[in-house]
């Protein structure tokens, strides 16, 4: 997704997400939440319903093989803490996840945005994948490498992007014939691109159609 002054979305959230996000931060209490509730809702959760609405109705042009749906897409903003050190409850930020059409949630790349009183970000590409997952993405690179290369090393990809991230291996992995350079690319573990802009003004807001 291109992000730019010259997209034109219209605007969803407003200096009221980022305000009621910052006082969710300091009152992290299901008590204090439960009493503004409803301003969540218009000013977080409306307004990220919104914009996934919109990314559904525009989809067909840029991801259509790609879920848009506040039902499937939406994060709940209570926290899994079961399992956790941390017990505060609520997640301090607003998210959705866009996975392929075409398999199970949640197997396959996708598509991620996130809104919090630290930045917008916004990112694609695969975590955590399971073992079978993991050994197919790597038959694949090593089949079509000079492309893979040709697509995350070009100057435009870079100046939009940056550089593919993730944790890597320290050898290529078993059963991967090694190519002369190491083949690196088959080390990494999680692949993913993301895209971060603050939000601390509201001219940067406006840049990826946030208001």
């Amino acid at each position: 997704m291109r992000h730019s002054a010259e997209c034109r979305m219209p605007a969803f959230f407003t200096p009221r997400t980022l305000s009621f996000l910052r006082s969710l931060k300091r009152n992290n209490d299901r008590e204090w939440f439960k009493a503004r509730k409803d301003d969540y809702e218009q000013h977080v959760r409306g307004p990220m319903v919104a914009l996934i609405e919109q990314l559904s109705a525009d989809a067909h042009r840029f991801a259509p093989e790609m879920v848009f749906s506040p039902r499937d897409s939406l994060f709940r903003i209570y926290r899994d803490t079961r399992f956790s050190e941390d017990k505060t409850p609520l997640k301090t930020h607003i998210a959705a996840s866009f996975p392929s059409r075409s398999l199970p949630k949640p197997l396959g790349a996708g598509l991620y945005l996130q809104v919090s009183i630290e930045g917008a970000w916004a990112g694609g590409g695969i975590y955590g994948p399971e073992k079978t997952e993991l050994l197919r993405i790597r038959e694949h690179l090593a089949g079509n490498l000079q492309r893979f290369r040709s697509i995350v090393e070009s100057p435009r990809f870079k100046k939009q992007l940056g550089g593919l991230q993730g944790e890597q291996l320290q050898r290529v992995p078993r059963g991967i014939e090694a190519e002369p350079d190491g083949l690196r690319e088959n080390r990494i573990e999680q692949q993913k691109l993301d895209h971060a802009r603050g939000v601390g003004t509201q001219t940067v807001i406006a840049r990826i159609g946030l208001g």
